[in-house]
C-alpha cells in the first residue's frame, strides 16, 4: 500500500512531534512514524526522561523555549502533574488534533526508497505487531529519529565518535579520535508499599563491587538520580536488546544495592517500571552545510542563518558510562547561542532534514544540543522550513541564503527565540502605530527577603536598565555587622552588548564612595552624578568594600537585572549563580535581585517594548510593566493615524521566562483575564473577552476597522501588576 504526502517525519520524539506540527499548521499534509507506542522520544511515557533545555535548570534566565515548545510545556503545566506519562498523552492530544497528520504508532521505517542518487521518493514502514507494510511517498523527508536509520540507509554524511582536539581546536576533545559516544540510560518507576517487599536480583545481574571506583564523590547520589546509570559502545548502541540486556544486568545490580545499602529507604518500594527500549544520548550525526562546535557554543557565534537557540551545558557524558573509570559527565556552562539553520539539512541527500541529536554538530556540541527542549525547537524550524520549501518548489538547502530571512521572521511571528533577531515583519501594524499605558513600573526595589554578604576582596555586581541620560544618585539596601567602619566603592560602567560580553566593563563612568558606621543598616546613596547616558546600552554597578558588608536580596526576578560576581584579583565579573562551582550551580539556583533604588527614577519597562522586536526580557527587559502600586484594570492602547483593518492581535505576555528554576506550573505574572476593545468613529466596542488564560501567547482572529486598540487586563496569576511582552497587529 501506498500513501502520498507532502512530508514524512521519521521519530515523534519532542523534534518530530514539533517538525509534524509546525508543517501542518502551515497546510502540510504530514505522515508522523514512531516505533514506540508513545509519543516523546526519550521522554516518553515509556522512557520517562524529563525534557531540559536552554534554561539549564536556572542558570540561563529568560532563556526558555517558547513556539510550540513552549505550548507544549504550557499544557503540560495546566495538567499540573509533571511526568511524563502525562507528556505522552498531551504530545498525543496535540498531533490528533491536526487534521493534516497521519500518525503511525508502531512502526518502524524500514528503508528508504531513492529517486536518485540525492533524493528520498519514499520510506517503507511496518507495523512491529501486524508486520503490515506501507510505502509513506513525500517531495520532503525529517529524520528526527536520534539513530537516523533512514538518513544512514539513503547514504547521507555523517560521523560518529568523538572528533580529535586539532580538528575544530575544543578544549573538551580528546587529543586523538576514537568511536567513544555518551551512554544510553534506563529511567525507571518505584512505588511505596506498606510493607517490606523483597527482593532477588538475577544471577546474571551486574554485582556493584565489581566497579570499586563508584564511590567516588561524582557517584556519590545512589539513592537519587541515576543520570549516570548508563552504557553504550558504537558495537551495540543500535542493536536493542543487546543493549537493554546489558542495561538490565547494571540497572539490577544497582537496585539490589540500594536494597541491601539503604534499607530504610528502598526497603517498601517496588519495581513499578523499566522501560523497553533505552534513552539514547549519542549515536549518529549527520552532516550538513554546516557543523556546529563548541567553539561556536561557548563563543556564541553569531551565524548569519540562526533560526533557533540552545542553552544547557555542554554536558558531556563519558565514553563507556558506567563503566568507565573517568568522571562521569564534565559539565561547562555556556550562555543562550543560537543554532544555524545549516546543520539542520543533508549535506548531500538534497530533501532530507534533520531535527534532534543528530544534527550537524561535533560530539562536544552535542554534549549541549542534544537535551528535548533544544530538540523541539529545531524539530519547528524544520516544519517550517518546509512550508517555505514547498511555497517555493525548493529543496532545504535553497532556503538559505535566498529566503532564510523569511523563515527567521516566521519563527519570531510563531512566538521562536533567536538571540539578537528582532521583529520586523512589514506586515505587523504594531510596529507603526503609538503605543500607551495607563502607568508603567518605576526601577526601584525595595522588598529584601534575605542579604548577600559580600567579602573584602569581592565584587558584588548588578545590570541596571535606564530609560534616561541622567543617573544622580545609586540607593544600595546595605548593612555592616563588623564592629568596624566599612568604605564602600560603588563603580558605574558599560556593559557589553551581548549575554556573552555582558559583564565585560567597557568604560567606567562614574565612580563615588560612603563610610559605613558600624552596626549600619538601611539604604547607602552613592552620588554618581553620572551625564550623558545611553539607555539604549545596558550600563551595571560594581561594589567594592574594605570590611564585609551585607546587600539587601529581594526574591523577586525583575527583567534587565542580572547578578554578577567577581574578584578584585582580576578586571572580570561572571554572572552570579551562588555557588563556587559551576557545576554545583547546575543542580541548585540563587534566585533574586540585589535591593536598589536611583535618583532620578528610572522608567525601563515602558509600554514601547511591547513593539521594540524582541518579545522576552535578554540584557534589556524587552516587556512592558505596569504600576504595581496601582489597581487593576491596566490598559495598553495603540492607535494609527488612520484606521487600519484588523483581523489577528497576536498577544505575548510574561511567563515567567525571566525566571530561574524550578518549575512553576503557572507563574504568578502570567496575565489572566483580559479584554481587547477596537475604536472606530469614536465607538469603542469589545472584540474579545478572556478570563481564564494560562499560556504566553494568545492569538485573537476578528475583522474590524479602528483606529484605536485598547487591551484592558483585569488580572494576573497573583502579581500586581500587568506584563505584556509584546503586540503584533495583521
Amino acid at each position: 500500500m501506498k500513501k502520498d504526502y507532502d512530508m514524512v517525519v521519521i521519530g515523534a520524539g519532542i523534534a518530530g512531534v514539533c517538525a509534524a506540527l509546525a508543517a501542518a499548521r502551515r497546510g502540510l499534509k504530514v505522515a508522523l512514524v514512531e516505533k514506540q507506542e508513545f509519543l516523546g522520544g526519550n521522554a516518553s511515557a515509556d522512557l520517562m526522561v524529563k525534557p531540559e533545555g536552554a534554561m539549564a535548570m536556572g542558570h540561563n534566565r529568560f532563556a526558555d523555549e517558547s513556539g510550540l515548545a513552549g505550548e507544549i510545556r504550557s499544557e503540560w503545566y495546566r495538567h499540573r502533574i509533571w511526568n511524563c506519562r502525562v507528556l505522552s498523552q498531551i504530545l498525543w492530544q496535540l498531533v490528533t488534533s491536526e487534521k493534516n497528520v497521519d500518525v503511525y504508532l508502531h512502526h518502524v521505517a524500514t528503508q528508504p526508497v531513492m529517486g536518485d542518487e540525492f533524493n528520498i521518493s519514499a520510506v517503507d514502514v511496518q507495523h512491529l505487531i501486524s508486520k503490515e507494510e506501507v510505502r509513506l511517498a513525500a517531495p520532503l523527508f525529517a529524520d528526527c529519529s536520534g539513530d537516523g536509520h533512514v538518513a544512514f540507509r539513503a547514504g547521507a554524511e555523517y560521523r560518529m565518535g568523538r572528533e580529535a582536539r586539532a580538528e575544530f581546536g575544543e578544549s573538551l576533545a580528546p587529543e586523538k579520535p576514537d568511536g567513544g559516544i555518551m551512554g544510553a540510560t534506563l529511567m525507571y518507576g518505584l512505588r511505596d508499599m506498606p510493607f517490606d517487599v523483597p527482593f532477588a536480583s538475577p544471577k546474571e545481574a551486574r554485582r556493584f563491587d565489581e566497579y570499586p571506583f563508584l564511590d567516588r564523590e561524582h557517584h556519590n547520589d545512589m539513592p537519587g538520580s541515576p543520570w549516570w546509570l548508563e552504557y553504550a559502545t558504537v558495537e551495540n548502541v543500535f542493536d536493542d536488546q543487546a543493549l537493554m540486556t546489558a542495561l538490565y544486568r547494571i540497572w539490577f545490580g544497582y537496585f539490589d544495592h540500594l536494597k541491601k545499602e539503604h534499607p530504610d529507604f528502598y526497603a517498601r518500594r517496588f519495581v513499578e517500571h523499566l522501560p523497553k527500549y533505552p534513552a539514547r544520548r549519542e549515536s549518529r550525526r549527520f552532516v550538513g552545510d554546516c557543523l556546529l562546535t563548541q567553539n561556536d557554543i561557548e563563543q556564541g557565534t553569531d551565524f548569519s542563518d540562526k533560526v533557533c537557540h540552545g542553552g544547557w551545558p555542554i554536558d558531556i557524558h563519558a565514553a563507556g558510562g558506567i563503566t568507565s573509570k573517568d568522571r562521569p559527565a564534565i559539565q561547562k556552562f555556556v550562555n543562550p547561542y543560537s543554532i544555524p539553520y545549516r546543520c539542520l539539512h543533508s549535506k548531500n541527500i538534497a530533501n532530507l532534514f534533520f531535527a534532534g541529536r543528530d544534527v550537524s554538530v561535533t560530539h562536544c556540541a552535542l554534549g549541549s544540543t542534544r537535551v528535548e527542549w533544544t530538540c523541539g525547537v529545531m524539530g519547528e524550524v524544520v516544519g517550517t522550513a518546509a512550508a517555505l520549501c514547498r511555497r517555493y518548489g525548493c529543496r532545504p538547502r535553497d532556503i538559505h541564503p535566498a529566503h532564510i530571512s523569511e523563515l527567521q521572521q516566521e519563527l519570531l511571528k510563531n512566538d521562536c527565540y533567536i538571540p539578537g533577531l528582532r521583529n520586523c515583519d512589514p506586515e505587523d501594524k504594531a510596529l507603526r502605530a503609538n503605543v500607551l499605558a495607563t502607568s508603567q513600573m518605576p526601577l526601584r526595589i525595595t522588598d529584601a527577603n534575605r542579604v548577600d554578604r559580600v567579602m573584602m576582596g569581592e565584587k558584588a555586581a548588578q545590570t541596571i536598565p535606564l530609560s534616561g541620560s541622567v543617573l544622580d544618585q545609586l540607593i544600595l539596601m546595605m548593612a555592616n555587622s563588623s564592629a568596624k567602619s566599612t568604605r564602600v566603592t560603588v563603580r558605574l560602567f558599560v556593559c557589553g552588548d551581548s549575554l556573552n560580553t555582558l559583564f565585560h566593563m567597557e568604560r567606567i563612568l562614574a565612580e563615588a564612595w560612603v563610610d559605613l558606621d558600624a552596626g549600619f543598616k538601611g539604604w547607602a546613596s552613592f552620588p554618581l552624578h553620572a551625564e550623558g547616558l545611553d539607555p539604549r546600552r545596558v550600563h551595571g554597578w560594581f561594589l567594592t568594600a574594605t570590611h564585609p558588608v551585607e546587600i539587601g536580596v529581594s526574591e523577586r526576578e525583575v527583567p534587565g537585572c542580572l547578578r554578577g560576581r567577581g574578584s578584585n584579583q582580576d578586571e572580570t565579573i561572571g554572572k552570579y549563580t551562588g555557588y563556587a562551582e559551576p557545576a554545583q550551580a547546575l543542580w541548585h539556583e540563587d534566585i533574586g535581585t540585589y535591593c536598589f533604588r536611583t535618583d532620578p527614577i528610572q522608567y525601563p519597562f515602558s509600554p514601547q517594548n511591547v513593539v521594540n522586536g524582541i518579545a522576552r526580557p535578554e540584557i534589556h527587559p524587552n516587556v512592558w510593566i505596569s504600576d504595581p502600586a496601582l489597581e487593576f484594570p491596566h490598559d495598553l492602547e495603540l492607535g494609527w493615524e488612520k484606521a487600519e483593518r484588523v483581523r489577528e492581535i497576536r498577544l505575548t505576555f510574561n511567563t515567567g521566562l525571566n525566571c530561574t528554576y524550578p518549575v512553576r506550573f503557572v507563574g504568578r505574572e502570567c496575565v489572566k483575564a483580559y479584554e481587547i476593545y477596537a475604536r472606530h468613529e469614536g465607538i469603542w466596542e469589545k472584540v474579545a473577552d478572556e478570563r481564564e488564560n494560562l499560556f504566553r501567547r494568545r492569538i485573537h482572529r476578528m475583522d474590524c476597522q479602528t483606529d484605536r486598540l485598547r487591551i484592558r487586563i483585569l488580572a494576573t496569576h497573583g502579581e500586581p501588576q500587568a506584563e505584556v511582552a509584546e503586540v503584533r497587529i495583521y
